[in-house]
């Protein structure tokens, strides 16, 4: 009888430490919020609009907010030939000499990201 009752107490605080790693209080805590309009969890820039009132709940408390700009992230990530094809782009344009400075730097950053990205998928490949 002593067992079982241990057992029962070891699952109930299992069960209880489980449930406090998923708690939203938990996520909040962490520095996570959730965007609400209408009383409703958004879950996509999709769902919003320039313009539109939104409460950000924080661990701590409610930010009432307007929103000014939405920026969608790319969800599709660019093929290895689609970065190879870009990063040759660059390059060509760097050598024509012609890209105003500012450009020129951005794009040469551009660059050695996709340098890098490329340099990845083949050392992924050669575990292979």
């Amino acid at each position: 009888m002593e067992q079982s009752l241990e057992r029962a107490e070891q699952r109930t605080a299992k069960a209880v430490a489980g449930l406090q790693l998923v708690s939203p209080l938990s996520i909040l805590a962490r520095g996570y919020g959730l965007v609400e309009k209408d009383d409703k969890i958004m879950r996509s820039v999709n769902d919003l609009h320039v313009d539109d009132m939104v409460a950000i709940r924080l661990a701590d408390g409610t930010v009432n907010a307007q929103i000014k700009q939405l920026e969608k992230q790319m969800t599709d990530k660019p093929t290895f030939e689609e970065n190879l094809t870009k990063l040759e782009q660059i390059v060509t344009q760097l050598e024509k000499g012609d890209v105003p400075l500012e450009e020129a730097l951005a794009q040469f950053e551009t660059g050695i990201q996709l340098s890098q990205t490329l340099k990845k998928h083949f050392s992924q490949q050669n575990k292979v």
